[in-house]
């Protein structure tokens, strides 16, 4: 009876903008549970039996529409050249994930540059095919995380780069394990074959490392300095920061990725880095107006608190009142420890739903910054270590 009502009325009228999407999230969230519980337990028949439910059900469907809608990439077409954007085709699209008769299309190949200047090529699926991908995640994704490694980070649901990092801290701290194999696999998604790939693994470079020496992992480098082991924003993860700095969301979005690990003196380094750039930048712009300093400190830099040589720029709100707006620091973001997740938690499974939604919650507090007087809307600026030009109100 429960599994009849699931499935809702097959044809019945879809008004995406009154959907309610705590209940269809519920229902999903439900069938994910059995899932977890079924191939615990071993029962293949009933795991596939759920699948069909959940990729079937309209809870399914209209989740996998919004997600491939509401995301990053939903402005990009595939090679129909077709987007859902309007509430009215994404009621259509709903009704479209049907397995019979469903044929995925050709991607659209584009290139885009990597970091080492080379191009990597990237095929970008129809929006019909990325719904029926994240339909179909919804009712694979639950085996997965019941089947996979206990510490395995990587696209993976309520992990992070900061789990991962944490993990090898912890491994390496203990003074056992000193060495690291460093690796890069060559191309493998792009170029390996796949049949070839369960004989051997091809590395690009590869080398064996002590933990004295140091190595860099997702951003950060991790050291011992004797019996103690450190883990800090890389140098090459700090030089790229400061070359790319776009808008002051960009110094919150990294310092907040970087706080926790041993990253005071990193922060006060990038803090003096911004200032001597936005100095620089405001003695070349009134080169020729001939100002002094004391005019050029008075109209950009301010105190904000106890906060002194702040950099700010007056504009006004939404609502036209005057506003002044300061850029964030790095070094006002509170060093704090992460805790790991469990190893053996389960996103889907009752008790794992349970134990995210307490981390969530916890973590809310914790991840903004104490500047309670920046608005990241409106100060905008753009500049590298040789040529800052700051841009306003964007």
């Amino acid at each position: 009876m429960a599994e009849k009502f699931v499935d809702a009325v097959p044809h019945e009228q879809i008004e995406w903008e009154s959907i309610n999407w705590k209940y269809h999230e519920d229902v999903v969230r439900r069938l994910q549970a059995r899932i977890v519980k079924a191939t615990e337990e071993g029962n293949w028949r009933k795991v596939h039996n759920l699948q069909r439910l959940l990729t079937h059900s309209r809870s399914g469907k209209l989740l996998a529409v919004k997600r491939v809608t509401e995301n990053e990439g939903s402005k990009t077409p595939g090679v129909d050249k077709m987007t859902w954007q309007h509430p009215r085709s994404k009621e259509m699209a709903v009704t479209l994930l049907r397995p019979r008769g469903y044929k995925p299309q050709p991607l659209r190949r584009i290139l885009i540059p990597k970091s080492n200047g080379k191009m990597r090529p990237l095929g970008i699926p129809t929006m019909l095919d990325r719904a029926m991908q994240a339909l179909h995640l919804l009712a694979l994704d639950p085996v997965a995380e019941t089947l996979a490694d206990p510490n395995s980070y990587g696209f993976r649901v309520g992990r992070s780069c900061a789990d991962a990092i944490e993990q090898c801290f912890k491994l390496l701290c203990g003074g056992r394990d000193r060495w690291i194999l460093e690796a890069d696999i060559k191309g493998c998604f792009d170029h390996i074959s796949h049949d070839w790939l369960l004989e051997h693994i091809p590395m690009e470079r590869s080398s064996i490392t002590h933990l004295s020496e140091g190595f860099d992992f997702l951003g950060q480098n991790v050291r011992a300095f004797g019996n103690k082991t450190i883990t800090q924003p890389s140098k090459k993860n700090v030089a790229t920061f400061l070359k790319k700095i776009r808008t002051h969301i960009i110094i919150r979005g990294w310092a907040n990725y970087h706080r926790h690990a041993c990253s005071k003196a990193t922060f006060d380094y990038v803090d003096a880095q911004i200032f001597k750039c936005l100095m620089w930048w405001t003695k070349r712009r009134h080169k020729h107006d001939h100002k002094n300093m004391h005019w050029i400190v008075d109209k950009y830099f301010g105190t904000c608190g106890n906060q002194h040589w702040r950099f700010f720029g007056d504009g006004t709100t939404s609502k036209g009142a005057s506003q002044r707006y300061w850029l964030a620091q790095a070094a006002h973001t509170p060093i704090v420890r992460h805790t790991k997740v469990k190893a053996i938690a389960n996103p889907y499974s009752i008790d794992g739903q349970k134990y995210f939604a307490q981390r969530r919650n916890k973590r809310k507090g914790k991840e903004q910054m104490p500047d309670t007087n920046i608005y990241d809307t409106q100060l905008s600026f753009t500049f590298g270590l040789r040529t800052p030009r700051p841009i306003w109100g964007v």
